[in-house]
């Protein structure tokens, strides 16, 4: 892959069970010299220090969020400035994985939600093709209704920010478990985002949405601004990791079952932490 590389996850307290098979996983299949770092809220430490080590490091939301967004210690999923409205959880999320590119020295990073895992030797740096170039999830004539509508609004407001001279196709989906973002093109993304505005951060501007996806608005400023063949990205429709979306928890039985139906295309699986799935079933039946 270009550069160097590490995997960046997102997390709190309540999926910390969940994330800590995904940093045991990491640790058995991908290579040691793959540096992992969470990101978690500052009140989640006496939850996390423990998987703090020598290729994994905690950063706090706090620090990487922008110092003017605050949290509120009575409403945890909101948090509010004196020149935005307020902003939920999800919003401020995404402004955190947005902002990544100041806080991790590689050139590439890896994006892995803490309710997957590894399921097999797995080295990052394997999804570089011989151009040099990197893999970015888009698959094309999405069907799910309801994915469809959630995603018609992400494109739209990807469109409305990025004031796009063409319409991106809302069948286009650009979400996923494995996401892979160069850190030189985060950069045009935030520079583009403050372009026409006055005295007014990227982030500011995010924060005036109430649904966004970070994903799409970096898939489609790729696709519509600055154009695939220059972005150092191939798009790709490989989905890496097999995925359970229920909120019911899965039986022995159907974590056995949901093994079997892995293939060489996925690197790992994805159990909704939605679902309270045991976290030491899965680990029994996957490790």
């Amino acid at each position: 892959m270009t550069g160097s590389v590490s995997i960046i996850t997102a997390s709190y307290s309540n999926d910390l069970r969940v994330c800590e098979l995904l940093c045991e996983s990491i640790d058995r299949y991908v290579p040691v010299d793959i540096p992992h770092y969470l990101i978690i809220p500052r009140a989640d430490l006496q939850f996390f220090a423990d998987l703090k080590g020598s290729r994994r490091h905690l950063l706090f939301q706090e620090d990487v969020a922008p110092k003017w967004l605050k949290s509120s210690q009575f409403l945890r999923n909101w948090s509010f400035s004196w020149t935005t409205p307020p902003v939920r959880g999800w919003i401020r999320q995404q402004l955190v994985k947005l902002a990544i590119d100041s806080f991790v020295p590689a050139e590439t990073l890896v994006i892995i939600d803490s309710d997957c895992f590894i399921t097999r030797p797995w080295d990052p740096k394997s999804l570089v093709r011989a151009d040099g170039l990197v893999p970015l999830y888009r698959e094309l004539d999405l069907v799910d209704i309801g994915a469809t509508q959630d995603n018609a609004k992400w494109h739209r407001h990807a469109d409305s920010v990025l004031a796009t001279s063409t319409v991106s196709d809302p069948r286009v989906y650009f979400v996923g478990q494995v996401m892979i973002w160069r850190k030189d093109i985060l950069r045009q993304l935030h520079a583009r985002l403050e372009e026409g505005t006055l005295f007014r951060s990227w982030q500011k501007r995010l924060c005036f949405y109430t649904t966004l996806s970070e994903y799409t608005l970096y898939g489609v400023f790729i696709e519509h601004v600055i154009g695939e063949k220059i972005s150092g990205h191939y798009f790709d429709p490989t989905v890496r990791t097999l995925d359970y979306w229920g909120t019911a928890p899965m039986t022995e039985a159907q974590l056995v079952a949901m093994k079997a139906r892995l293939t060489d295309q996925h690197i790992g699986a994805m159990i909704s932490a939605k679902s309270n799935t045991s976290a030491e079933l899965i680990r029994k039946v996957f490790f």
